[in-house]
C-alpha cells in the first residue's frame, strides 16, 4: 500500500503546484478567486503531504491497516471535496455541491484524527 499512498502523494503535491502557479500568474486579474484558488492549493499541499505520512505508516506492521488506510481516504476525500470546491467556486462561481467544503473540511480534520490514533495505537 505504500506505493499506492506515495502515488496518491505525489499527484496531489504536482496539481498543487500546477494550481498555484496558474493562481499566481493567470488570475491576476481575479484577485478573489486567486485567494480561493491559493487557500485551496495551501490545504491541499499540506494534505499531500499528510499523506506522505500515511504511505510511512502504511507499511508498519505495528500500526493496523484499517486505521491507517482510514486517515488515509478521509484525507483523499476532503481534498477532493474540500479543495475541489474553492477551485470550483474560483473558477465557476459555484461550489462543486451545497455544503461540499464544510463535508470537505470534517472529512480532513477526522483524517488527522485517525490519523492520530494511528499513532496510539502503533505497537
Amino acid at each position: 500500500m505504500m506505493r499506492l499512498w506515495i502515488v496518491f502523494a505525489a499527484l496531489n503535491g504536482l496539481c498543487a503546484v500546477a494550481l498555484g502557479a496558474w493562481a499566481s500568474h493567470g488570475m491576476e486579474s481575479l484577485p478573489a478567486a486567486a485567494e480561493l484558488m491559493k487557500t485551496g492549493v495551501q490545504y491541499q499541499m499540506w494534505h499531500a503531504l499528510a499523506l506522505i505520512g500515511v504511505a510511512w505508516l502504511s507499511d508498519d506492521p505495528g500500526v493496523p491497516k484499517g486505521i491507517i488506510g482510514t486517515a488515509g481516504f478521509c484525507f483523499l476525500i476532503g481534498i477532493l471535496l474540500f479543495c475541489g470546491s474553492l477551485y470550483a467556486t474560483a473558477t465557476q462561481g459555484v461550489a462543486l455541491f451545497p455544503m461540499s467544503a464544510p463535508a470537505g473540511g470534517i472529512l480532513l480534520m477526522a483524517g488527522w484524527v485517525v490519523f492520530g490514533i494511528a499513532g496510539l495505537t502503533r505497537r
